[in-house]
């Protein structure tokens, strides 16, 4: 009975973690300046299966957007980062969403209702997310074009002040 208690109240614990970390508020983007570490992953496309590595990505500014269909901040942000990735993407830069552990047929579906036009990965087994220490989602990295991580946020960049937010990030790491 005691360890029945103790699996409820991890799994109660858990849930809450990941709904406090599923705001509608944009975190302050921590800053990376202490220890750097190597970026590695592979994972496959959700939309066709290729294989890529971070190696595709090196050389050029890069964010990772973490996200996951159940996630509803994720998905209200996703029109933004489309619409972000269409004014960037003469400029040099990757947008990267990577879907954790989720199923990927939602997945699909979240893709094609926003048209969700920049590469999006998936993170399966959640070795990506864990390997960048991701808590909560969503959650966006961003990578200098030297491969160095300079900022990392909790919570979807909506309205004006998300957006002008997320736009002074992508400045750090161009």
């Amino acid at each position: 009975m005691l360890c029945k208690s103790r699996s409820i109240i991890f799994f109660t614990l858990m849930i809450s973690i990941l709904f406090s970390s599923c705001s509608n508020q944009s975190g302050n983007g921590k800053d990376y300046k202490s220890k750097e570490k190597e970026i590695s992953f592979n994972a496959p496309s959700l939309t066709n299966d290729k294989e890529f590595t971070f190696k595709d990505f090196e050389g050029k500014p890069t964010i990772l957007n973490f996200w996951a269909s159940w996630c509803v901040p994720c998905r209200d942000e996703m029109p933004f980062l489309e619409e972000t990735w269409n004014e960037l993407k003469g400029r040099n830069i990757n947008i990267v969403g990577i879907n954790v552990m989720d199923d990927k047929k939602e997945a699909l579906s979240v893709l094609k209702q926003f048209n969700i036009t920049y590469i999006n990965l998936f993170d399966q087994s959640g070795d990506i997310s864990r390997k960048f220490g991701v808590l909560g989602l969503p959650a966006t990295i961003f990578i200098n074009k030297s491969g160095k991580v300079v900022k990392q946020n909790y919570g979807p960049f909506l309205g004006e002040q998300g957006e002008k937010q997320f736009h002074n990030f992508v400045g750090e790491i161009l």
